[in-house]
């Protein structure tokens, strides 16, 4: 396996939704409709309809549906890590079309609120804790922020009872000269060593749904399917492939 792998979580424009203010359209889940209606398996799951938003989410609508097959999307990464980048990322301001303002976080260190988020991050902290800790963490009473809380959001999200493509919020990087699929393989690797047992969890309390895994590398969504414990590579598709992705990350490409 590649040890030079690092894995880094993407900017608050591409995954905390509203982050940029003006832009209506500023929603991970806009842009993962249009990934999911860029792929040829999920083209093939819905005989070639396209999948589309619901008419309204107030009561726990299907995020991606089409008359023969619907999908639910779940951000995995920890709850901290999420505010983290909330806060403390620069602001965004889409004035008008073409202005665009830069300014100062929501909160700065200077701040008398200002308090450190000590973020978790998830998949490392989930690959020494086994089934039978992961469902010890989701029966707790503890309510104290920290790891395990991180991880009873994810255990929660997880017993969506619908179809769900995880999306897991981190580009991917090495340092060595493999080539892409090479590099893929590694990473699907490493990411089901690191989900294996939140996997099976997933199988105990949804077995009769499906499990879809996305995550990002050298400009591609990576499209991969859970299969047992394991995840097994689908496709992969250009991030090209959705406008909305590519105008929210040349925001963030800024400077």
């Amino acid at each position: 396996m590649d040890k030079t792998l690092t894995a880094k979580l993407l900017p608050a424009a591409l995954i905390c939704k509203g982050y940029i203010t003006g832009m209506a359209d500023c929603d991970y889940e806009i842009y993962l409709r249009e990934i999911v209606n860029a792929s040829a398996y999920f083209k093939s799951k819905s005989n070639g309809l396209v999948y589309t938003a619901p008419p309204d989410e107030s009561h726990g609508e299907w995020d991606c549906i089409s008359e023969n097959y619907s999908l639910d999307f779940k951000l995995i990464a920890s709850e901290t890590s999420l505010r983290a980048r909330n806060l403390f990322s620069g602001r965004i301001y889409q004035m008008a079309e073409g202005v665009t303002a830069y300014c100062g976080p929501k909160i700065e260190a200077d701040n008398p609120k200002y308090k450190p988020i000590q973020a978790t991050r998830i998949f490392a902290a989930l690959r020494s804790i086994d089934l039978a800790e992961l469902k010890s963490i989701r029966n707790s009473k503890e309510k104290k922020q920290g790891i395990e809380t991180d991880i009873k959001a994810l255990l929660d999200t997880l017993e969506t009872q619908k179809h769900i493509l995880m999306f897991f919020p981190y580009e991917f990087f090495t340092e060595t000269n493999n080539d892409f699929s090479a590099v893929v393989a590694d990473i699907i690797e490493a990411l089901t060593q690191d989900f294996s047992e939140v996997f099976k969890y997933r199988k105990d309390v949804a077995a009769q749904f499906d499990v879809y895994f996305t995550f990002i590398y050298a400009g591609h969504f990576v499209l991969a399917e859970v299969c047992g414990n394991e995840l097994k590579l689908v496709e992969t598709i250009k991030e090209t492939s959705s406008p909305t992705y590519m105008k929210i990350k040349s925001y963030t490409e800024w400077g």
